[in-house]
């Protein structure tokens, strides 16, 4: 079973560039969650294009919050019974900004297309704004 989750925290160490074992590129990351009583500790995977050049800029101890479907899986470590929880991500959010220049090089990516799309869509459907329709 998976669910839709947004994880916000801070990076634990910078992002890594991997290799799955069948070939496809993506970064994985450690983040720690401290909004609540103990720390949950979140492993992000993306495997977007947009959102791993978004995650993969960062460095650690920044601030990031990752959306996209969760998996949880129980494990014992050292006689504990543990969670681990896993979000493999298809859009990044940071307050850090990119380098001026490597913004006017990004890639569309990152949900861009999908607003773009919503906004022609929303466009098309807003016709005579005085119409009527009462709201």
């Amino acid at each position: 079973m998976t669910a839709t989750v947004l994880v916000s925290g801070k990076l634990w160490r910078s992002p890594e560039r991997k290799t799955s074992t069948n070939g496809r590129p993506y970064v994985r990351a450690i983040v720690r969650d401290s909004a609540h009583d103990e720390d949950v500790w979140w492993t992000i995977l993306c495997f977007a294009e947009g959102a791993q050049d978004e995650l993969a800029r960062l460095g650690a101890g920044e601030s990031v919050s990752a959306a996209g479907e969760m998996t949880a899986r129980i494990y014992d470590k050292d006689g504990h019974t543990r969670v681990g929880l896993t979000c493999f991500a298809d859009r990044i959010l940071s307050a850090h900004k990119p380098p001026r220049e490597a913004r006017a090089k990004a890639p569309a990516g990152n949900g861009a297309e999908a607003r773009s799309a919503a906004h022609d869509r929303d466009e098309a459907d807003n016709g005579d704004p005085n119409d009527a329709i009462p709201f």
